[in-house]
């Protein structure tokens, strides 16, 4: 084990499970379940319910209705929940790279931005907090990436300093804040250049 670097972080979307699962929700919203593509487009991507609702402001039953008023979708909650994860799919990769990092002795933990309805659905589908040591989501915290609140809660639970934990994102827009509070971090671009980044770090895994 590295003794510079004790702990690891990881982001879901893009990184511990493929891009795939996202990005297939948002086109069922508009060809499954009848949508109005600018209205799905402009409430999913930069709505003032969607950003609340990442912050823990608004009920599931409250984003749903609103989401069904703004964009003309139709479908019950459970539904739009099941398929919102339908296409979610674990990057057996990273799952083993996360597993050989906890073996070695590094403390291993996710931050991300997530709402209610589906992180709880992702983890009674796939179980994968087990492969965590912490996970810091959004919706729980108040506060959403690139924020300083969500990587400070990130460094109070996880338990090191910011020196000795490093992050990778694949959105580089989310990674000012950890930079802020001195957490070394990186965009994730794929997974032969996370490996490579990580040992620069003296990180072999």
């Amino acid at each position: 084990m590295n003794q510079a670097i004790k702990a690891i972080c990881f982001d879901l979307d893009g990184v511990y499970f493929t891009a795939r699962g996202k990005q297939s929700f948002h086109r069922a919203l508009i060809k499954e379940f009848g949508g109005e593509k600018a209205a799905v487009d402009g409430f999913m991507r930069t709505s003032e319910t969607m950003r609340d609702f990442a912050c823990g402001r608004v009920s599931v039953d409250a984003f749903f209705n609103e989401l069904r008023v703004a964009t003309g979708a139709s479908g019950t909650d459970d539904e739009l929940i099941a398929r919102w994860i339908r296409d979610y799919e674990i990057d057996a990769r990273v799952r083993q790279a996360v597993q050989s990092a906890r073996a070695q002795g590094y403390r291993t933990c996710v931050c991300i931005n997530n709402n209610a309805a589906r992180l709880p659905a992702l983890e009674t589908k796939y179980g994968f907090y087990q492969d965590f040591d912490v996970v810091v989501s959004s919706h729980e915290v108040g506060y959403t990436k690139p924020s300083l609140e969500i990587f400070n809660e990130l460094l109070t639970r996880i338990g090191v300093a910011a020196s000795e934990l490093v992050y990778a994102d694949d959105n580089p827009d989310r990674l000012q804040g950890a930079r802020d509070v001195g957490i070394t971090t990186f965009v994730f671009e794929d997974f032969e250049q996370f490996v490579r980044e990580l040992k620069t770090l003296g990180v072999t895994l």
